[in-house]
């Protein structure tokens, strides 16, 4: 059986931004320097925290051999699938553009660097504030730690709104504290 392809590198060759579509936790990151506390986005599946509206990760490890890290994201056509962007598990979602070193999967990218472009509530942000004041201050302070337009997501609140009145009960009913330490590390 011959080995599969290695996936292509995208030379991304366009007056326009590689964008991608992806979808954070969130928590509160607690910590003695104040430019520590706020919100900050946390990576699905990797313990990483992303600081700032711009990120870099390595890909490679020396001697050039790909390791399995870097930013990954969907492509905007394999994004709308998503089947649980409308769960209690999607916390925040939005769109990113890619550079530096990128590879392209069917689905998605996995790439070096990334920049937030726009932020969205998801529905278990909606499911942990439900009070109008604190859902403002978490979207200003979104805002002002990614640089970006945060959405606050009606059409999420809607849908918690919908899973709070049937009787719903979220595994996480308030927004997380979390502090720095191992295994978390900042991108």
């Amino acid at each position: 059986m011959a080995a599969a392809a290695a996936p292509p590198v995208v030379q991304w060759h366009s007056d326009r931004e590689l964008v991608a579509w992806r979808a954070w936790r969130l928590a509160i990151l607690m910590g003695d320097d104040s430019d520590q506390l706020g919100p900050r986005l946390l990576s699905l599946s990797a313990p990483c925290i992303w600081d700032g509206p711009a990120i870099r990760v390595d890909i490679t490890v020396p001697g050039g051999k790909e390791q399995p890290s870097g930013i990954y994201a969907l492509k905007p056509d394999a994004a709308e699938r998503v089947e649980w962007r409308r769960s209690e598990h999607c916390w925040v979602t939005g769109w990113v553009a890619l550079s530096g070193r990128v590879v392209e999967h069917a689905l998605g990218y996995r790439a070096e660097r990334a920049v937030i472009r726009e932020l969205r509530l998801g529905v278990g942000t909606h499911l942990a504030v439900r009070r109008g004041p604190m859902l403002r201050d978490l979207v200003a302070s979104l805002e002002q730690r990614y640089q970006a337009p945060v959405d606050p997501g009606h059409a999420e609140r809607e849908a918690a709104d919908r899973m709070l009145a049937a009787g719903f009960k979220p595994q996480c009913p308030e927004l997380a504290l979390m502090f720095l330490r191992p295994p978390w590390w900042i991108a």
